[in-house]
């Protein structure tokens, strides 16, 4: 009977596992709608200059707002070609990234309980599956361009791990750097991966022939060319408050630093976020002191997540410098929450390896008992799953006001009579963007698929000039093989 227990511990743990994935996948199918929000319609602007001279570096490499997109740009590029640009199809890609991402820490987890020598329970998967796949972050859920966020995290993620490997080959350091490109150009505070990958250069010993030194001196040399290249031509949005640093605003900096971590698990309070968050640095400190005490590890096992937690700070460190001008408020929005999780999964995967300590892990010579510290350290993985459950279910109701917007938008952009009011739902500054959406109910397009393009005759240059023959021109190319990084998108010739 006890075996049959045993036994049932592991299925139970992976079922909760796949608990949280699961309803995030229902929830986003009963609420998802193709149609593009907000900046999603920069993407009709490189559609149609990819139709008209194929696609352009330039474009790719344009700044938006602090960012460069490049990959993100050119995945989205890809779906569109594949899918005639179906944005739905960029959210299953969004909750793929994050299950890739989860799937990195196992492996760090597991590289850790290895090295304590301690049990390989799976009770860790259920704790970080309810941060990872929270419904808390429904701006990123919902909104297919959010994509870039996490192919930003899990670079940055992949690319530490890599660093960080036991014995670091010349092909884990080329596919670090790799990593670490991809997240530069996909999202501003990948340039943090940087500095932090030297960190972990220089405390993780390098495997095979080449020195230490040699690997620095690549890694600083492709972040050189990284850095030069992302900030030719850079130049600060207008639109951008003054910016905040820890000099001349130190209490409101640090105000929105600890709402932009504390905010997975609190929720929209921002007094509860920022006590979260100044726990969490609290936390980010202590646990592996203690960890340290307590058990014999490898420097190399915790380094990799001491550098993604330092990759939490300091994301939330730089965005305070660029958006505190737009109050405290603002940190709490919920496209930051993936990155605030660099935080908490870090501390999770200590804090459980601190809850599994045996009586004889105490120090020789100290009376300190291991009890406590287990129990402490139990509670405090409670804590923080069940305040990222809460804040998950906190968010409910904003999912529903999202549908219940691109509902009543699409509507009103299918009819041209009332496709400039419906527009000013989804895009601040309609006018601008009147010229895309006729564009895509030309092309069936997004929110056109399926629809027969519009039956007035087209004057020369308008955008809908020559529609029924591009529809046609769809329908024959279904059937054909699709290049996704095609130098021109197939079928919008």
């Amino acid at each position: 009977m006890i075996r049959d227990r045993t036994r049932l511990w592991p299925i139970a743990a992976i079922v909760i596992t796949v608990a949280p994935l699961a309803l995030l996948v229902i929830v986003i199918a009963c609420h998802m709608l193709d149609v593009p929000y907000w900046d999603q319609w920069e993407l009709v602007s490189l559609l149609r200059e990819t139709r008209a001279s194929g696609l352009d570096l330039h474009d790719l490499w344009a700044q938006h707002s602090e960012h460069r997109l490049v990959f993100p740009q050119l995945l989205m590029l890809g779906l569109a070609s594949l899918t005639h640009w179906n944005t739905t199809c960029e959210l299953w890609v969004s909750v793929l990234l994050a299950a890739v991402t989860l799937a990195v820490f196992v492996a760090q987890t597991r590289r850790l309980q290895t090295q304590c020598r301690t049990a390989a329970t799976l009770w860790h998967l259920p704790a970080m599956s309810v941060l990872v796949f929270s419904l808390s972050q429904e701006q990123n859920w919902l909104w297919g361009w959010q994509l870039q966020i996490y192919l930003n995290v899990l670079a940055v993620v992949g690319a530490i791990a890599l660093l960080g490997s036991e014995r670091r080959s010349p092909w884990a350091l080329s596919g670090a750097v790799a990593l670490a490109l991809v997240a530069t150009y996909s999202f501003a505070n990948g340039m943090m991966v940087w500095p932090i990958g030297l960190l972990v250069i220089w405390l993780v010993p390098a495997g095979g022939r080449r020195p230490q030194w040699a690997h620095a001196l690549l890694w600083v040399s492709a972040a050189a060319l990284a850095a030069a290249t992302y900030l030719y031509g850079y130049h600060k949005p207008d639109y951008h408050p003054a910016i905040q640093s820890p000099f001349n605003a130190p209490m409101l900096w640090g105000a929105y630093v600890a709402a932009y971590l504390g905010a997975a698990l609190s929720g929209p309070f921002g007094r509860t976020a920022s006590a979260l968050g100044a726990a969490g640095l609290g936390l980010a400190v202590l646990a592996p002191i203690v960890l340290l005490r307590y058990r014999e590890v490898k420097l190399s096992a915790l380094v990799p997540l001491w550098a993604i937690a330092l990759y939490a700070i300091l994301s939330a460190a730089v965005t305070a410098c660029g958006r505190a001008g737009f109050g405290v408020g603002q940190a709490l929005s919920s496209r930051y929450i993936p990155f605030a999780h660099l935080l908490w999964l870090p501390i999770i995967v200590q804090l459980l390896v601190l809850a599994s300590l045996r009586r004889d892990d105490a120090p020789e010579g100290g009376r300190t008992r291991t009890g406590p510290i287990r129990a402490l350290a139990g509670l405090a993985v409670l804590v923080i799953v069940l305040a990222s459950a809460r804040s998950s279910l906190l968010s409910i109701p904003r999912w529903e006001e999202h549908r219940v917007l691109l509902t009543a938008a699409r509507e009103k952009m299918l009819d041209p009579a009332t496709q400039l009011e419906g527009l000013s739902a989804v895009y601040p500054r309609p006018q601008e963007k009147l010229r895309d959406l006729r564009f895509l109910r030309a092309h069936g397009l997004s929110l056109f698929r399926g629809t027969e393009p519009p039956a007035h005759s087209a004057q020369p240059g308008d955008p809908e000039r020559g529609a029924q023959s591009q529809r046609t021109q769809w329908r024959r190319a279904e059937a054909a093989p699709r290049s996704v990084l095609s130098t021109r998108l197939p079928d919008l010739q």
